[in-house]
């Protein structure tokens, strides 16, 4: 029986973009040089500054990725990150429902940068180094993919009892959400904060991970 390799996901170019956060995912109980920690993962489709969509060779969009840690403590990355995202400091925010909610859907000026990879010199990793609002006059960000199916709500795939491929999921409600469904009209989570230009897709109840309790140097030639 041949072993499945998986689909090879393209990096993006380092560079500025127009980006859409699409999704955020739970990591909970990361190994960590400092220990145990929770993190999240935010997920980015990108366009160039001229409105074309980022695709790979196969039609999907290409997306950037972040890890942070999941404290909103006051020098943990994340809340810094938040008020980048939201352009104003962030609401109180005790669980990762409650951020998926606020910042799925908005859209960016993402700048991505290549940083060395000591474990493979030739293939540096691709980072956010720097997230600001789009600029008036400029095309609009990517909208979510009416195929986008999040993280959480795709199947996983595993031998079953006589070694055939079984698809599972995470819990059993994140099976109805398994085919995409209409995009919903975005809503505005809490007073104040402008709600996401881009329809979000339907949640699903989760066991979420509790956000307990280093900006980058900007460049001048950043138009934030």
């Amino acid at each position: 029986m041949e072993l499945s390799q998986g689909k090879i996901f393209t990096k993006p170019q380092p560079g500025m973009y127009l980006a859409t956060l699409v999704d955020m995912v739970d990591m909970p109980n990361v190994q960590t040089a400092f220990g145990i920690k929770n993190k999240i993962r935010f997920h980015w489709i990108l366009a160039s500054l001229t409105g074309q969509p980022y695709i790979d060779k196969d039609g999907s969009p290409v997306e950037a990725v972040a890890i942070f840690t999941a404290s909103m403590g006051a020098k943990a990355e994340l809340p810094k990150r938040l008020t980048q995202i939201l352009g104003q400091a962030p609401p109180v925010i005790t669980s990762t429902d409650q951020l998926e909610a606020l910042v799925i859907g908005r859209s960016n000026l993402l700048v991505l940068v290549a940083n060395a990879n000591p474990k493979n010199p030739n293939d540096p990793f691709i980072n956010v180094d720097g997230i600001g609002p789009i600029q008036p006059g400029m095309p609009a960000a990517p909208p979510i993919p009416a195929n986008y199916v999040r993280f959480k709500n795709r199947p996983k795939t595993q031998a079953g009892p006589q070694g055939q491929p079984v698809q599972t999921f995470a819990s059993p409600q994140a099976a109805q959400f398994a085919q995409p469904a209409p995009a919903a009209a975005p809503t505005q989570a809490w007073p104040g904060y402008a709600a996401p230009a881009a329809p979000q897709a339907p949640q699903q109840p989760s066991n979420t991970v509790n956000l307990n309790a280093g900006q980058p140097p900007r460049d001048p030639n950043r138009p934030f």
